[in-house]
């Protein structure tokens, strides 16, 4: 039972304070833009059926450049087929196809 009336609370919680939480979010996505200046995504065919993806971000936090890269290796069957037909074993950035296949920008 108590598991039941936390969630319910939260429920509760998150129905009450949703404009904010809305507003937050909008806030939040307002302030990546603004501090995102340059992203880029490279893929790499590696170690037979996996694919390693690295996210490159720059951005300026206290007047100092900064490179953040992120690099995660997935099976390739994760990966949409118009993209997964382009990999090789070398790096490849794909920033543009991706784009392109969610219809996002940055």
């Amino acid at each position: 039972m108590a598991l039941l009336e936390t969630i319910i609370g939260i429920i509760a919680l998150v129905v009450y304070y949703w404009d904010e939480i809305v507003n937050w979010l909008i806030r939040l996505c307002d302030a990546v833009k603004n501090i995102a200046h340059a992203a880029e995504l490279f893929a790499q065919k590696v170690k037979g059926e996996l694919v390693k993806l690295k996210y490159i971000l720059y951005y300026k936090e206290e007047g100092n450049w900064v490179e953040e890269t992120t690099t995660r290796e997935i099976p390739e069957k994760e990966v949409p087929e118009r993209l997964r037909k382009t990999f090789s074993k070398r790096e490849k950035n794909i920033s543009n196809d991706i784009e392109q296949e969610l219809g996002l920008t940055l």
